[in-house]
């Protein structure tokens, strides 16, 4: 599945060497657009696991298992913040590092004028 999103992303460029148009453009604008909405989804559905291992762990204070299983969904919430967080750092510092301006498009549409 992730090389057919890297064919699709890369290969009319290298074919034609230069930006993709038409479909692929509008089918890459789509997927980054998609990405970029689900990203504070994804924080917010770790934050949210985070919470509710949190309640589960103490509302099982008497019993063994249920505390068990409360902070194994917490640890999960945890690791998961940690893990996006550090992909986004990581992308900003090797974004920062190459110069590429962050918050911009993935590709911007070349418009011909006459």
């Amino acid at each position: 599945m992730k090389y057919l999103l890297t064919t699709l992303l890369i290969f009319p460029t290298v074919l034609y060497a230069e930006e993709p148009s038409g479909d692929v453009l509008e089918l890459v604008l789509q997927l980054q657009d998609l990405v970029t909405a689900l990203i504070p989804v994804a924080f917010a559905a770790a934050f949210l696991f985070f919470f509710w291992g949190l309640a589960k762990f103490i509302l099982g204070a008497g019993d063994e298992e249920k505390k068990a299983s409360g902070k194994a969904i917490m640890m999960g919430g945890i690791f998961s913040l940690f893990l996006m967080a550090s992909i986004l750092g990581i992308i900003d510092f090797i974004g920062g590092a190459l110069g590429i301006e962050q918050g911009g498009t993935l590709i911007t549409p070349h418009v011909e004028t006459n």
